[in-house]
């Protein structure tokens, strides 16, 4: 089992690759952080890292390389001088757009003709609940969401918050109430 998951992942992703690459120039390894910088408010790279399960150095240095090809920027924190917030530019924002139309394409005609919509639809439940038990084993920070879920949050001392880290820091810093965060 684990060598047939691990091949079809390099598969898949080998195959998906050359897709974004041929039709938007774009690697899947910069569409992956792409669409968490599209989807969390204030992103960070350390969201990133949580997100994709990569490590903060690697996420740098993707960000640096989006970065360069105009697709995002860095601002700074304004919850965190720590750190820095990374959004996508409009330019950005257009290739990601296209650039998923061009992977549910290439996932339809890879696995859409493999396997029922039931099928492929039970086999993402199936990878989600693994990742979450995985991920709860560990103890990790950010617990993969069920379909349809927002995602969990933890903070240093366990428990769980449906409330993102930037937003509960907001509500600590007076800079919003609870009833204002999601």
């Amino acid at each position: 089992m684990f060598s047939d998951l691990v091949r079809l992942e390099t598969e898949l992703w080998d195959l998906v690759d050359h897709r974004l690459r041929d039709d938007h120039d774009l690697p899947l390894s910069w569409f992956e952080p792409m669409q968490v910088m599209d989807r969390v408010v204030d992103c960070r790279v350390v969201d990133i890292a949580e997100a994709l399960s990569i490590t903060v150095g690697g996420v740098s240095k993707l960000v640096d390389r989006i970065e360069r090809a105009g697709w995002c920027r860095r601002a700074p924190n304004p919850n965190d001088a720590r750190s820095s917030v990374v959004t996508l530019t409009d330019a950005g924002r257009r290739v990601l757009e296209i650039a998923r139309g061009s992977l549910s394409n290439e996932l339809a005609a890879r696995l859409g003709a493999g396997l029922s919509p039931e099928r492929l639809a039970s086999f993402a439940s199936t990878m989600g609940e693994l990742r979450r038990h995985i991920a709860n084993q560990r103890g990790d920070a950010r617990v993969p969401p069920t379909p349809g879920q927002r995602p969990s949050y933890r903070s240093g001392g366990g428990g769980g918050s449906d409330t993102p880290p930037a937003e509960r820091s907001k509500v600590a810093q007076g800079l919003a109430s609870p009833k204002e965060t999601p």
